[in-house]
């Protein structure tokens, strides 16, 4: 072979495997793009999940007093435990005549909006309020009630969804967790908490967020239920009072037992 024939060829296989360089990290390139578009994607349903569990629950009651409408109302979110059946803070749903005006007018249907279908809802369960130092408050502050929907209403969505998990035990101190409520799930971390059965998490609540729940992404779990709080932080009913109400029977006011002084 000539010289200039092996210079060819030479130059050929060189062009040959810059070319092959290039498409292998070409290729390596959109590994790398689809590994992360799949993180995403493994990420993403997280909170896409969380936020089918949450729904918006309330009651609205109007009368005519002639030359005066009472209108009184109250919401907030509510969480999907399966089968038929919801928990809130007992405050979103409660219609003593402390908190309402219109008690005396009978009591409202309480209404669970989840999965785009409306849902006429009973409370099966819930903790029994009582007169504190500044009003209206729940035995140690087990703000909890659980509700129950007709379950031939029950929409597809929620049918298909597994049954909420519940921790066996509260987050380490400033772990991660999440909000999930009606209007989305949030980024939160568990703070120290000086009341009775309820701990706190690093979260702006607003209203409307009571009767959210707090859930551990780690082991997918719920905590508790949001029941009180501000743009400082939020208050959610603690897992050991969560899971000592949930194991309580139905149709039974719900007090919890008092704290050995």
């Amino acid at each position: 072979m000539s010289s200039v024939a092996s210079d060819q060829a030479r130059r050929t296989g060189a062009r040959f495997h810059r070319l092959g360089a290039l498409l292998l990290a070409g290729a390596a390139a959109l590994l790398l793009l689809d590994g992360a578009a799949a993180g995403d994607d493994r990420a993403e349903p997280t909170d896409r999940d969380l936020l089918r569990y949450a729904a918006h629950v309330g009651w609205r009651i109007t009368h005519d007093a002639g030359n005066y409408t009472f209108v009184c109302q109250q919401s907030g979110s509510a969480i999907y435990l399966g089968g038929n059946r919801f928990l809130t803070a007992a405050h979103v749903v409660d219609q003593n005549p402390l908190s309402d005006d219109c008690a005396r007018f009978g009591v409202a249907a309480i209404e669970i909006e989840a999965a785009s279908s409306v849902l006429r809802a009973r409370v099966v369960r819930q903790t029994t309020w009582s007169l504190g130092d500044g009003g209206l408050a729940y035995p140690d502050n087990v703000d909890l009630a659980l509700l129950e929907v007709d379950a031939r209403m029950l929409p597809l969505a929620l049918r298909g969804l597994a049954p909420t998990q519940i921790c066996a035990a509260e987050a380490p101190m400033k772990q991660a967790v999440k909000v999930a409520a009606q209007y989305g799930v949030y980024p939160a971390s568990t703070r120290p908490s000086a009341l009775p059965n309820l701990s706190r998490v690093a979260f702006r609540a607003r209203a409307g967020h009571s009767g959210g729940g707090v859930y551990d992404p780690v082991q997918n779990c719920l905590l508790g239920i949001v029941s009180s709080g501000g743009t400082g932080g939020a208050n959610y009913v603690s897992n050991e009072a969560l899971r000592r109400f949930l194991n309580a029977p139905d149709d039974a006011r719900f007090s919890s037992p008092r704290r050995k002084s």
